[in-house]
């Protein structure tokens, strides 16, 4: 079997499915199927995702094992590959894409926001400012949260 991303497109379009997990957690990208080892050349080929066995509910069942993409950047790499050759699933996958998109982006402004936090809390703490101090100037009322920030930073708390 030769894997490409036309290959994978038509196995998700036929078997897998999209989902969102809360607004804030984004997407999950699932492929159930019976034949491992379709599962490890998909895998291999787009170099992230996992795979794990699902358990029997039947005796009679045949093994089953899902591939999943719960990372947020690859979930959206996955859509952007596939979407081009997607026949049913074509809407959806863009609009998921489209939802990441946003998500990334917000989420990497809160990282850079917390970042300077942290930098903003270690200058004042090396300055001798207390953990009250340095949370009414990040703009909270919980100097617990100017704690938590020194300690993201690197820096250990004097008492």
């Amino acid at each position: 079997m030769v894997m490409s991303w036309q290959y994978i497109a038509g196995f998700f379009d036929g078997e897998g499915s999209i989902s969102r997990r809360t607004p804030r957690n984004g997407y999950a990208i699932t492929i159930p199927q019976t034949e491992l080892n379709a599962l490890n050349e998909i895998r291999s080929f787009v170099g992230f995702g996992s795979i794990y066995a699902v358990a029997k509910k039947h005796e009679h069942w045949k093994d089953n094992w899902v591939y999943n993409i719960h990372a947020q950047r690859e979930v959206l790499h996955f859509c952007e590959s596939v979407a081009p050759f997607l026949v049913i699933k074509r809407d959806k996958i863009v609009a998921a894409a489209n939802d990441l998109w946003e998500l990334i982006l917000r989420d990497s402004l809160r990282k850079q926001k917390r970042d300077e936090d942290i930098a903003f809390a270690v200058a004042m703490r090396e300055q001798g400012h207390s953990y009250r101090e340095i949370a009414s100037a990040l703009g909270s009322n919980n100097r617990l949260y100017a704690r938590s920030l020194l300690r993201s930073g690197g820096v250990v708390p004097r008492y």
